[in-house]
């Protein structure tokens, strides 16, 4: 399993698990390079062993299905430009302080995104009227701080 390293040019908060933000200077561009996009976690990352070769869509469905990768590539893509930002960016300002990663203003990159919308997706396993959100589960597990 690879495991994170202090990156030069990211800022290192934490590397178990791997917390670094992107250099300030860098964000003034249109598109944030890739090795300079902040990197946020809460666990370590999944092993690849781990980590499922597919995308399920279960629940209040009309029709639960598993997309494989290969079905996936198969699919049409949509690129855009988008920004992500972590909802601490700038938690190391806070006066009185708070818990958690202590970000100061790097937690934030513009990048061109591409791949197949959650709409097409949907489209395949039709959406019934009763669901009221989407949640998301992703590979990496473990517990966050405090927790017992």
């Amino acid at each position: 399993m690879d495991r994170p390293v202090n990156r030069p040019y990211l800022t290192t908060r934490s590397l178990t698990p791997e917390n670094q933000e992107s250099p300030v200077h860098f964000l003034y561009e249109y598109t944030t390079r890739e090795k300079y996009l902040f990197r946020r976690n809460h666990f370590s990352y999944p092993s690849y062993m781990k980590i499922p070769g597919s995308a399920q869509i279960s629940g209040d469905v009309l029709q639960p299905l598993i997309f494989t990768f290969k079905d996936l590539l198969q699919m049409p893509l949509k690129e855009i430009n988008f920004t992500l930002e972590c909802a601490g960016n700038g938690r190391s300002f806070f006066e009185p302080g708070v818990f958690g990663e202590q970000w100061k203003n790097g937690a934030v990159s513009h990048g061109r995104w591409r791949g197949v919308p959650l709409r097409i997706l949907l489209e395949y396993t039709g959406l019934k009227d009763s669901a009221q959100e989407i949640v998301f589960t992703g590979a990496d597990f473990g517990k966050k701080s405090g927790e017992n």
